[in-house]
């Protein structure tokens, strides 16, 4: 409990640094031991004797035990509710209960606790040493176990975080010796929880009094659980971590499923630089997000890499996003989605109380600027090319061309063609609720501006977005700051001014991914102050082009001044995206030998340099 409301109200945690002992492992379990001793000690003595004056003469002793067990006649049994709620209490209080392990290992507890009460119960009350038979107490267990087997290995398969552990057996202090077994993972489950429970009982001499070896034993596997649970104990150790048995936050983008979400730039560039990388899921493709994460994991395996590199969590809203921004191991944060979403990320990470970098793509409304010349060329093909970078996938590209400047007095082909088109065309179906509510309300508030007509308009379905062109004067798209704003969709607005008017309103935009430029090689040489203009507000300039073209390349930039990102130096994609993740460190005086092996004389690892 205590942990779930440290992750729910972490920026308190940041005003009272104490508070963020509970994010730590090793102080939660030192607290859960603590716990389950004081409440052991607290109902302890009272306990004893209002079962003693319960139960009356106690648990009988079996005949055929040692001599020694004689002198135990008349001891209360049942002492096990102790031990459970002892161990109930601390995993209520500093269990992580969003963990499916704990509830599993809870659950066993649990029924084992019953199964031992039925037992108990039934020797006091009949005053005998037989309660449950064998075979029934062994059906109860296996019952039990198979069941728990069965859920651990649901979990694992389901879960991208425990490469390599699904139906495997690990062998301690063997780190790459696993041998898998495929579902006889839940027969070696079972055997282990009904050899091990009944070994206590074997070990204390079968008189079922076994408080002293489940000490010991509880203490073993306590243990056990927290090393693996442990990163560094565990990487030290040569044994298995097990996430939640108990760096780099990326954010998935709704609009790319692929090219910005599990296995996207931010994930590729972020691994590339050596930062391991927690993955939070968008609940629009969860589905896509978990096999491109078990490949990722898959693929971390098979090269080596170090365990716990790649994680990714699920669900949780806002909570789970959040709750990683603030955690102290996370040193810098990767997003692509809304102006909110990014805003919200970058005062999360300012807040804390050691400020990380945020690199978010945001939004951006990717100008389009038509000179006079470019008409000329040929208007109808100008509006085919802007119509078909319009609509591209439903126009959900974040380089979605949603601002054209273009001259009055010109363009009355392009605008037809432009309007036929959108008129016949087909609307596209949105990538998500959120996003198609969202696309109508932009497009609603855009045509009821003042100043604003709307040139086309498709009828749309549920769940779809229509293309959708609007026209305005530059006077009053200068007037009213909301026509900057992004429609997330397949929509443009038209600014209708002179050419000086237009090279006056460039400097006054956003920041944004692209600027789009059309001209002639004439017209360039006269407007260099507009060329400038357009350099200083966008990441990537497009000359007789539109702005959806896009390579992949070492020259690449993509990235923007805010609010296209929140860091105008960063680009997501291309060979810079790497440097987002990488912090220089300068090695004055060195002697050779003691550089790293990448600055060696030698360079013993063969990495290109230049002379």
């Amino acid at each position: 409990m205590f942990y779930l409301l440290y992750l729910y109200y972490a920026d308190v945690a940041n005003e009272y640094p104490l508070l963020n002992l509970v994010q730590y492992q090793t102080v939660r379990v030192a607290l859960a031991m603590a716990t389950a001793m004081i409440v052991a000690v607290a109902m302890g003595s009272r306990f004893i004797a209002w079962i003693r004056t319960k139960q009356g003469r106690g648990q009988p002793i079996r005949d055929d035990g040692p001599v020694s067990h004689l002198s135990k006649v008349g001891t209360p049994t049942m002492g096990g509710l102790m031990i459970l709620a002892g161990i109930a209490v601390a995993v209520f209080l500093w269990g992580d209960l969003t963990n499916p392990y704990i509830w599993i290992v809870s659950g066993v507890t649990a029924a084992f606790g019953v199964l031992g009460f039925i037992d108990d119960y039934a020797k006091v009350t009949k005053q005998t040493s037989a309660g449950l038979t064998s075979k029934q107490k062994l059906l109860a267990q296996v019952v039990v176990s198979v069941i728990a087997g069965v859920l651990v290995v649901l979990w694992m398969t389901q879960s991208p975080t425990s490469p390599g552990l699904e139906t495997s057996i690990a062998f301690p202090f063997f780190k790459d010796v696993l041998l898998n077994v495929g579902w006889f993972y839940v027969a070696f489950v079972a055997f282990t929880i009904v050899g091990f429970s009944n070994a206590v009982n074997l070990t204390d001499g079968l008189d079922g009094l076994a408080i002293v070896p489940v000490m010991m034993a509880g203490a073993a596997f306590g243990i056990i659980s927290y090393l693996v649970g442990n990163f560094i104990f565990s990487d030290y150790l040569g044994v298995h971590h097990v996430p939640g048995a108990g760096e780099l936050a990326i954010f998935c983008a709704a609009n790319f499923p692929l090219a910005y979400s599990v296995a996207g730039g931010d994930t590729a560039s972020a691994l590339a630089a050596g930062c391991p990388v927690i993955v939070i899921a968008h609940n629009s493709h969860p589905g896509v997000a978990e096999i491109v994460a078990t490949a990722v994991n898959r693929a971390a395996r098979l090269t080596d890499m170090p365990e716990g590199v790649f994680s990714m969590l699920y669900g949780g809203g806002r909570t789970v996003g959040q709750a990683v921004v603030r955690h102290a191991v996370t040193q810098a944060v990767g997003f692509t989605g809304s102006r909110a979403g990014g805003t919200a990320l970058m005062a999360l990470a300012a807040a804390r109380r050691q400020p990380i970098p945020v690199y978010a793509e945001m939004s951006s409304v990717n100008p389009v600027i038509i000179l006079p010349g470019a008409l000329d060329r040929g208007e109808e093909a100008l509006a085919v090319g802007l119509y078909g970078s319009l609509t591209l996938g439903g126009g959900q590209f974040c380089t979605n061309p949603g601002l054209v400047f273009l001259p009055s007095g010109k363009g009355d082909s392009f605008l037809a063609t432009l309007k036929s088109l959108a008129e016949t065309g087909s609307p596209g179906t949105m990538l998500n609720a959120a996003i198609c509510q969202s696309y109508a309300d932009s497009t609603a508030a855009v045509a009821a501006t003042a100043g604003v007509e709307i040139l086309a308009r498709a009828e749309a379905g549920p769940g779809q977005g229509a293309p959708a062109i609007f026209t305005v004067s530059i006077a009053d798209f200068l007037s009213s700051h909301k026509l900057q704003h992004e429609m997330f969709g397949p929509a443009t607005l038209i600014v209708r001014g002179t050419v000086q008017e237009i090279k006056a309103a460039i400097p006054k935009l956003e920041g944004q991914l692209t600027a789009s430029l059309h001209a002639t090689d004439e017209e360039l040489a006269d407007n260099p102050a507009l060329v400038l203009a357009l350099q200083q507000r966008a990441g990537r300039l497009i000359f007789n082009g539109f702005p959806t073209s896009l390579e992949v390349c070492h020259s690449i930039v993509h990235g923007g001044p805010f609010p296209a990102t929140s860091d105008g130096r960063s680009s997501s994609v291309g060979t810079l995206a790497i440097f987002r993740f990488c912090r220089p460190v300068a090695w004055q005086n060195c002697p050779d030998a003691a550089l790293p092996p990448e600055l060696q004389d030698a360079n013993p690892l063969g990495i290109r340099r230049m002379e």
